[in-house]
């Protein structure tokens, strides 16, 4: 797939999910399961658009309008594309967004002259700003600047296919940044970067040489002392 084929699926995928109860991750699985040209990096590159939309779609959509579209194009200035350059990808051509309107040109190249409201900025509902407020006061905007984050993820390593030292080193040649967890002598944290939408599909996930947990799981199943046959409550 293209750079704008990409884009042209995420808005598709948000128009999608703006019409179903069904959870993202659930839908995108569906969606791509659905269309199997896809590769590994198409998949991780569009399912990048979609979550950074949904993260940040209130700031968005003031800044561009409503819609799956307008908050892509607006996806796209704060990740740092240019007006020029983004007008490159919605060109029309086959599997291309269609070209910019006029009104989508002329919000592009205007900057907002005032700031987001406090809620739009926070990313949460004005009918919440109150409660919020008094939870957190002044540290209000800091709290929920810091929820729009992207986690890191944390592995844990299968002893029985692979030590972590040598999953460490494989990940790295997937260009994925990683590190050992403090802790957890099996765990591996991916942080917040290029490359951690792509964890599912690499050849270490699909052969059970590593599952998603946190490290705090990974800590409980160590202390719980479970051995082979051992019934364990979860």
């Amino acid at each position: 797939m293209t750079p704008a084929a990409r884009i042209q699926a995420a808005i598709e995928i948000l128009d999608g999910l703006a019409k179903t109860a069904q959870p993202a991750d659930r839908y995108l699985r569906d969606w791509f399961g659905a269309r199997r040209y896809a590769g590994s990096k198409d998949r991780a590159g569009v399912a990048e658009h979609v979550f950074d939309v949904l993260r940040r779609r209130a700031v968005f959509s003031w800044r561009m309008g409503e819609g799956a579209r307008a908050s892509m194009l607006a996806s796209l200035l704060q990740i740092g594309k240019s007006p020029a350059e983004i007008e490159s990808l919605f060109t029309g051509a086959q599997y291309a967004p269609e070209s910019l309107t006029d009104e989508e040109r002329a919000r592009l190249l205007s900057e907002p002259k005032d700031e987001p409201p406090p809620h739009v900025r926070g990313e949460y509902p004005e009918w919440l700003e109150e409660e919020l407020t008094r939870e957190f006061g002044p540290d209000l905007q800091q709290e929920m600047s810091a929820m729009l984050a992207r986690a890191p993820v944390d592995l844990r390593v299968n002893p029985l296919r692979a030590t972590r030292e040598a999953m460490l080193e494989g990940l790295r040649s997937l260009e994925i940044q990683c590190h050992a967890t403090p802790y957890s002598p099996f765990g591996i944290r991916v942080p917040s970067a290029k490359g951690l939408a792509a964890l599912r599909h690499t050849q270490f996930f699909e052969t059970g040489a590593f599952e998603i947990q946190d490290e705090g799981s990974q800590i409980a199943s160590i202390l719980c002392g479970a051995k082979p046959g051992s019934n364990v409550p979860d």
